[in-house]
């Protein structure tokens, strides 16, 4: 009888401990530390501009823009850079994909924006490290 107390004392007095341990661990550990937003000055160095593109679109009509994609660090900069062929055609062949009047109409062209981005991801190792795709200027004709 008298191990079957110290028994069951031990087992609450660990469970006691484990508890107490848990609770302290929880309390006191950090959060993940996460990254101060970069500032404009530091986002501009991390732009990508593009050459100006020109082509058709797939009802005939041509449009000439020119883009601009934000990344968020030094290694998709260079990654960006390096790929802008690949890049370039992602955009000729979406462009080549869409009607003219996509381009005309603010909703048309954020849908293309998110296409293309969405291409672009695809080529770079890490996926969400490119914040946007900009139109620097546009013309539909």
């Amino acid at each position: 009888m008298r191990k079957l107390v110290i028994y069951i004392s031990s087992g609450v007095l660990l469970v006691a401990v484990l508890a107490l341990g848990g609770a302290y661990w929880y309390h006191t550990k950090k959060a993940p530390h996460k990254p101060a937003p970069l500032t404009l000055a530091e986002l501009s160095k991390l732009q990508v501009n593009l050459p100006q593109v020109m082509t058709n679109t797939r009802d005939g009509h041509l449009v000439q823009a020119t883009f601009t994609i934000q990344t968020l660090n030094q290694q998709t900069y260079k990654d960006v850079t390096a790929g802008q062929a690949q890049i370039l055609d992602i955009i000729n062949t979406s462009i080549h994909g869409e009607n003219g009047s996509e381009f005309l109409s603010q909703h048309g062209l954020e849908n293309f924006k998110l296409l293309v981005l969405g291409q672009i991801r695809k080529l770079l190792p890490v996926k969400d490290e490119i914040s946007q795709i900009d139109v620097v200027n546009i013309i539909e004709q």
